[in-house]
């Protein structure tokens, strides 16, 4: 197949088949915002004409498990799952709602109720917010601010009973791992070139994560600027 020159193709494919050439037949980890994202990049590169061959696609949160597990086996936790997750999490609201009056607990058996506080619970514990850093945030209503606190603390008191590691817990034990592996990439990657895909995000502990990558000689892959936004 004839390769299609370099600048002719966009800007991000562009850039990855750059590394490719570069790195024929070195081990190439893509970090990806999601699988999808990163196979859907190797066929554009394929379609090109270059070479996709040592190429491997990953997201934050499965790098993030890698790094992860060995620590996690030594101390005798378990990845949870996403069913497990739901499951502590209402066992967790259930615990806190025994406790609630008035409109709270009116609400309490609602689905929609369960899926915002499931959703209030995770982005807490994903931007690194543990129950006690809630409880020193001013909260114009106490009432909210106590329920949240509670199902917070009862949420990571199963975490810790059960032996199980969410998302969050794997990305903080992933930095861990990262930091005890000083400036190189730790060989649990199992890769010569990581390379990160545009719009990884840099919040929370997953924006830890994507900054440990990239002061650990990780590269952002190139892409075509969006007006009005500085070039990534």
């Amino acid at each position: 197949m004839t390769q299609t020159p370099l600048d002719d193709l966009p800007r991000l494919v562009g850039s990855l088949a750059r590394v490719s050439r570069r790195h024929r037949i070195a081990r190439k980890l893509i970090v990806a915002p999601n699988f999808a994202a990163g196979r859907e990049l190797l066929r554009r590169l394929s379609l090109a004409g270059e070479g996709w061959i040592g190429f491997e696609v990953t997201t934050p949160g499965r790098l993030a498990q890698r790094l992860a597990l060995s620590r996690l086996k030594a101390a005798g936790v378990g990845l949870l799952d996403p069913f497990e997750r739901q499951a502590l999490m209402d066992e967790a609201l259930d615990s806190v709602m025994k406790t609630q009056t008035g409109p709270l607990a009116e609400l309490s058996e609602g689905v929609g109720f369960r899926t915002r506080v499931h959703g209030a619970i995770s982005a807490l514990r994903l931007a690194g917010v543990s129950s006690s850093d809630l409880g020193a945030v001013h909260f114009a209503q106490w009432e909210k601010k106590r329920f949240l606190v509670g199902v917070l603390r009862q949420y990571e008191r199963l975490l810790t009973e059960r032996h199980r590691s969410d998302a969050a817990h794997t990305l903080a034990t992933a930095l861990g791992a990262l930091e005890d592996a000083g400036s190189r990439m730790p060989d649990v990657v199992d890769a010569e070139v990581v390379v990160l895909v545009p719009g990884l995000g840099t919040r929370g502990l997953q924006g830890q994560l994507v900054a440990a990558l990239g002061a650990r000689g990780a590269k952002v892959l190139a892409t075509d600027p969006v007006i009005g936004l500085e070039t990534p």
